[in-house]
């Protein structure tokens, strides 16, 4: 049985191509105001090492951002430091393994499955709250932080 392709964002004008275009920057950029405006709740209720780590995690997730939109490849996750946490880092990271062998290249955000790059899109959100600046260190106070998610699947 011949499947058919997965859908990308090579094709300009197609819901792919749109969603990568132009949802998903949108996401990432109400995560990134929604740190970035809640910061002094958000040290308020975590502590004031929070404030610092929402500074570390904006950047991130800017860069981030800026990666998606300039089809920039995608990197692996990092593994959780945190002990009795799950670690899906290893998953994600077979995946990514196994793309690179199969097509002979590192996935971007336009060329790669529509799906893979939005679900990694969440995995690298998620990942910004538990690796910290400081390499061997977590993000002690937001590792387990709500980001409020939900709130940014408004189309």
């Amino acid at each position: 049985m011949v499947y058919p392709l997965p859908l990308s964002s090579r094709v300009e004008g197609s819901f792919a191509y749109q969603t990568v275009k132009d949802r998903l920057p949108v996401i990432l950029t109400r995560v990134i105001d929604h740190i970035y405006r809640d910061k002094d709740i958000i040290a308020a209720k975590y502590g004031e090492g929070a404030r610092d780590e929402c500074k570390e995690i904006t950047n991130r997730l800017s860069q981030l951002k800026n990666e998606l939109q300039t089809n920039k490849p995608l990197k692996i996750i990092q593994p959780k430091r945190n002990p009795g946490t799950y670690d899906d880092s290893e998953w994600w990271n077979n995946i990514f393994e196994s793309y690179c062998e199969v097509h002979g290249e590192v996935p971007k955000w336009y060329t790669a499955s529509w799906l893979y790059v939005e679900c990694y899109m969440y995995a690298k959100i998620h990942e910004s709250f538990y690796i910290r600046v400081i390499p061997g260190e977590t993000n002690a106070h937001l590792h387990h932080y709500d980001t409020d998610l939900h709130k940014t699947f408004s189309f």
